[in-house]
């Protein structure tokens, strides 16, 4: 489940002003035919919103390049083919980019989850250690005691003039 932070919020609102923002100016000609630059804010999207609003991403950006294409705008329209064929190229250049941010994105919420597991047996494995140590030194401090009576008794022993109980003769 995400949690709607204010931050989370703007940083998706963010994302979506720029894919709406560079689209436009790409396909109205402002950058060229300069298509990958949308690629970095699709990335940005991959690592920091995960796979469910890198689609939702990817969406924006399909509807705009669409709408923009049916329009007669952009990269993909050309004078020597038709509007289906300048579909099909755009559908192309869809696929690619969800391919590769869909694929980011799965990945690195992967690593994210390998890492809060890994994090989690760490602190089990620190508590654990910690009762153990916890055991362990009052069975030690038990084993001291315990020493200490069996060497007094001993004492007792020779005073009296017995040899004591631990001595080989």
């Amino acid at each position: 489940r995400v949690a709607w932070t204010r931050r989370r919020i703007l940083e998706t609102a963010g994302v979506g002003v720029l894919v709406v923002g560079i689209t436009v100016l790409v396909f109205h000609g402002w950058f060229g035919n300069r298509l990958f630059l949308i690629l970095p804010v699709l990335i940005w999207a991959a690592f920091r919103l995960g796979p469910r609003d890198t689609a939702g991403t990817l969406a924006l950006l399909a509807t705009v390049t669409i709408w923009e294409t049916l329009r007669g705008n952009g990269p993909f329209i050309t004078t020597s083919h038709s509007p289906n064929e300048a579909l099909l190229r755009l559908q192309s250049y869809l696929a690619v980019h969800s391919d590769t941010t869909l694929v980011v994105a799965s990945v690195v919420q992967e690593a994210k989850r390998s890492a809060a597991n890994v994090r989690r047996a760490r602190d089990e494995l620190e508590e654990r250690v910690k009762k153990r140590t916890a055991l362990l030194s009052a069975a030690n401090q038990s084993l001291r005691v315990l020493a200490g009576s069996v060497q007094g008794g001993q004492g007792d022993l020779r005073r009296r003039g017995g040899p004591g109980p631990l001595d080989h003769t």
